[in-house]
């Protein structure tokens, strides 16, 4: 929901919540070496508030983490077409997740800088204060943030497929943090 009364925001921000909390529940069951903190912002549009006051008052202290991995717009395709892409950003900052994207590419993956987009998703707070981040999305689409973005729309098949990679660098990311 994004301050828009009868919006459903089925891939901005539902989708990406649904991944979280998946994701969460699987990297619980791997047994890894760290803690993985699963938390979902509000706010974004209106000014990056909920992931900014997070950073400014953190629950465990910013210099324990290793990475954050944050989602935005998942589970439609790029401005309509009909190959998906997922968008991962920020591996420019950290020699470390850049290993792990590059492990973990694939054909349908766009590897690009944080600057694609500017400091217009939640993981600005994290780079503002020097945290790694890698940033995940299908990107804009026709229905973006309007009563379209519907849960029919979503590419269910691509959706998994894709939460699986974010699965599989996510783990990476904790194993090599020992």
């Amino acid at each position: 929901y994004d301050g828009q009364p009868g919006f459903p925001s089925a891939s901005d921000n539902a989708a990406g919540v649904a991944l979280l909390i998946e994701l969460a529940k699987d990297l619980k069951t791997l047994n890894l070496p760290m803690s993985v903190v699963a938390i979902a912002f509000d706010d974004e549009e209106q000014g990056l508030n909920g992931s900014n006051y997070y950073v400014d008052n953190p629950v465990f202290p910013l210099e324990q983490l290793s990475a954050a991995l944050i989602f935005d717009t998942m589970g439609r395709h790029f401005l309509d077409l009909k190959k998906s892409t997922l968008f991962v950003l920020g591996a420019e900052y950290s020699r470390e997740l850049a290993q792990v994207v590059e492990r973990r590419s694939r054909p349908d993956m766009l590897v690009a800088g944080a600057d694609l987009i500017g400091p217009r998703s939640d993981f600005a707070g994290f780079a503002r204060k020097k945290i790694p981040f890698l940033f995940f999305s299908h990107a804009t689409h026709k229905d973006y943030h309007g009563e379209g973005d519907r849960p029919e729309l979503l590419d269910y098949a691509k959706l998994a497929e894709d939460a699986a990679v974010v699965q599989q660098m996510g783990a990476d990311v904790a194993r090599a943090a020992r």
